[in-house]
């Protein structure tokens, strides 16, 4: 079994670290205040992670009396892999959002990641097995678009005969196309 490792999070240098296996914990700390002449001693607490409506594991992070609700994994990605890049994502190579272990998580970009939803099988249009009209998607009512979505072949033909019907009255009204 491998033992954790703790590292310190970018931007919390001195407050917080992460886990190798997703956890994170404040740092044993000493802090004065000057003006009510005191000391006081913070013990090193493993924080608790909440699951927010999307399913990412979250916790509050207090620094500078400011307090800041962060995504574990994000915490953890910063804290393994350095800060991430312009505009990049946080990524859980298994498709499970609460699994915030240093090996499952990288930094992509938003193309990678919602490709990852589709290879996972976690994208919520991949669960459809019909389409809006109750058209069920079957290797011969279902064609790819150029963009990778799934188009059911009914309801293109269906649209097509409407196309052609509207052409057709308008050009029997005398009107051009």
């Amino acid at each position: 079994m491998q033992s954790t490792e703790w590292r310190s999070i970018p931007g919390y240098e001195g407050s917080y670290e992460a886990s190798s296996d997703g956890r994170v914990r404040s740092v044993e700390r000493v802090v004065i205040d000057q003006n009510k002449k005191r000391r006081r001693v913070f013990k090193s607490v493993i924080l608790r992670q909440f699951v927010d409506k999307g399913g990412y594991l979250v916790l509050g992070l207090n620094v500078d009396g400011k307090s800041k609700r962060s995504k574990a994994h994000r915490l953890v990605a910063a804290a393994f892999h350095g800060e991430p890049p312009p505009s990049a994502d946080a990524c859980h190579n298994n498709g499970r959002r609460d699994d915030n272990r240093a090996e499952n998580i990288r930094w992509d970009s938003r193309s990678g990641n919602l490709l990852d939803r589709t290879l996972h099988g976690t994208h919520y249009q991949s669960a459809k097995t019909h389409c809006d009209f109750g058209h069920e998607f079957s290797p011969d009512n279902t064609k790819i678009t150029v963009k990778g979505f799934r188009q059911c072949m009914e309801c293109s033909r269906r649209r097509s005969r409407e196309s052609r019907a509207r052409r057709k009255a308008r050009t029997t009204l005398g009107q051009p196309q």
